[in-house]
Order: C-alpha cells, then structure tokens, then sequence
C-alpha cells in the first residue's frame, strides 16, 4: 500500500503547474501581480502601526 502512496505522490510532484491546476490539486491566486506592504501611518505614541502590531501579537493582547 506504501509503494502505491509513494508512486502515485511521485506522480503528482511531477505535474506540471498547468496540470496541477487542472486537476485541482492547487488554486491559482487570484491576483498574482498583487504587491503586499506594512501598513503606514502614526499612531500618537510616535510608534510605526507595524511596531504596534508586532508588539501586540507578542504579547497576545489581541
């Protein structure tokens, strides 16, 4: 049961990206030229909006 797991895995890692799609296997993004960016601006305590983020999610307040 292992040999046909590991030949039909070997199998799709040999797909094409086209193939892959076709076949469900992956989703296409929907925007792929998108460019992704921090968030900008200040917040009264002089600190960047990313800082305040990172910090929180350090420390688990959200």
């Amino acid at each position: 049961m292992d040999d046909e797991k590991e030949k039909d895995l070997e199998q799709t890692n040999n797909l094409s990206l086209e193939e892959k799609i076709a076949h469900s296997f992956i989703i296409p993004a929907r925007n792929p030229q998108r460019v992704f960016t921090m968030p900008k601006g200040k917040i009264s305590e002089g600190k960047q909006l990313s800082e305040i983020l990172i910090e929180e999610r350090r420390s688990a307040k959200f």
